[in-house]
């Protein structure tokens, strides 16, 4: 462990450390610490980070995402927002509300507080002398720098449309514009980084080492190689956004905070309803012989059953219409995912029709009926566009921002969003198809000029992922 969990004020040994703030609750002006935030968010990423073999980079760019908040300059920023916002109830004089009013509500995003984070992982990594490990050290510090320096934003280009070293200006932001060395004393001062040492950077440096070591080698194809170590960074990218995000919703709405818990679900549960209906199918069999195209359904059913218990990777499902393949591809899901210990199964879908007509049909088996069509959300999370407000839960809405449901339906559309779109919004899921089973319905629908990125994708969450 990099650090203790404190993630509650009444943790803090040093006092001083409730004057620096990470946020402040709207409903009742609650100040949420930034220590708290700070190791809060580091306990999620480490934890996310796991999948992918990166525990330790997970929990430090958690550690110092936003250490720039320690700076003089954001609590100000952060403490003028919130007068702003609530001059009416802080019972002022006409002058002090018109003082407030006139000076304005600060700009979001003027006060840099992601690059000091940044800057302080990179000069740890990027000079490590350690033989041959001096090299991956350094480009361990450009990934965590990039992830750090990119998580307001989404990642950051290495240069700009200029042709300009925007990643190396960025490394050289002015002290006055990024106040990196003043965040930095005030959180040691504070005790962020007491349990920090170099032994924690090497062991961090040979964790990057055997996740890469494949990735790295002498077989893999340089363009093959580029594109495997930048999606290495985006997912690590996104272990990072999600539990930003979560440790910040879970403050905000602490009655909501175990909606985003990350918990296996217990897919026993799952496998006995399943097979319960086909069982039943069988004892039905016994009184009316089943005829060619149940026949047909049965061996489908059989084959995706045996096949549950296979090891990971590509597999395929060539089934005509008709052929029970939605339920037969979940007999298999689910036997796979206990099998391997996988955290959840994902059905990425091209049109919204199949995925409503598919999603209901999974949860009338695993959630049982619903008279107004509205289920608790226990298994099965729809994303996509049809999707009406009455019909879904506040539950739902939460999760939906980062899959967080043992069951997902969503479109090819949010799939390749995760995987390649901009910003955070999306990515902020793509750690969610690491330890899965993934399944592509109608997969020749895929547009020709995604194939050659979309094969890419597949063959790095199957080989380095731990996804089927």
């Amino acid at each position: 462990m990099v650090m203790e969990n404190l993630d509650t004020q009444s943790k803090i040994s040093n006092p001083a450390e409730r004057e620096f703030i990470a946020h402040v609750r709207a409903s009742d002006s609650s100040e949420q610490s930034l220590y708290a935030h700070l190791t809060g968010t580091a306990e999620i990423a480490k934890t996310l980070a796991t999948k992918i073999g990166l525990p330790l980079s997970g929990e430090l760019i958690g550690l110092v995402h936003d250490l720039g908040k320690y700076s003089q300059a954001f609590q100000t920023y952060i403490r003028d927002s919130v007068q702003f916002d609530n001059y009416k109830d802080l019972g002022l004089d006409e002058d002090e509300e018109a003082d407030i009013l006139l000076k304005g509500k600060p700009k979001r995003g003027s006060v840099d507080h992601s690059t000091a984070g940044a800057i302080f992982l990179y000069n740890k990594f990027k000079d490590r002398p350690k033989k041959n490990s001096s090299a991956q050290g350094a480009l361990l510090a450009d990934i965590l720098f990039i992830c750090v320096a990119s998580h307001h934003s989404g990642l950051v280009n290495v240069v700009d449309k200029e042709g300009q070293p925007y990643l190396y200006n960025r490394k050289t932001k002015p002290e006055d514009k990024v106040h990196f060395q003043e965040a930095l004393n005030n959180a040691i001062s504070n005790e962020l980084f007491a349990s920090l040492d170099s032994k924690i950077f090497k062991e961090a440096v040979r964790e990057f080492h055997n996740a890469f070591i494949a990735v790295l080698g002498e077989n893999s194809k340089p363009k093959q190689k580029d594109f495997y170590i930048g999606f290495y960074t985006r997912l690590l990218f996104s272990c990072l956004i999600d539990a930003d995000r979560s440790n910040s919703i879970a403050f905000e709405h602490p009655s909501q905070a175990h909606l985003l818990d990350h918990k296996r679900p217990d897919w026993q549960i799952a496998i006995d309803k399943i097979e319960a209906l086909y069982q039943g199918f069988a004892d039905k069999a016994m009184h009316n012989p089943p005829d060619a195209i149940n026949e047909q359904r049965n061996r489908i059913a059989q084959t995706c059953l045996e096949a549950g218990q296979k090891s990971q990777g590509i597999y395929t499902l060539t089934v005509p219409t008709g052929g029970g393949k939605t339920l037969a591809s979940l007999r298999f899901a689910v036997q796979h995912a206990k099998h391997h210990n996988l955290d959840r199964i994902i059905y990425i879908i091209p049109f919204t029709s199949i995925i409503e007509q598919n999603a209901q049909a999974v949860r009338k088996i695993l959630e049982g009926e619903s008279p107004d069509g509205i289920f608790d959300g226990q298994w099965v999370l729809e994303q996509h566009s049809n999707l009406e407000p009455d019909v879904q839960t506040w539950q739902s809405k939460l999760i939906m921002d980062n899959w967080n449901a043992p069951i997902v339906f969503t479109t090819m559309v949010q799939f390749l969003e995760s995987c390649f779109g901009g910003g955070t919004k999306g990515v902020r899921r793509l750690h969610q198809l690491s330890q899965a089973v993934l399944i592509f319905d109608e997969i020749q629908t895929l547009p020709i000029n995604c194939y050659y990125l979309y094969c890419n994708a597949i063959n790095f969450l199957t080989s380095y992922a731990n996804s089927t």
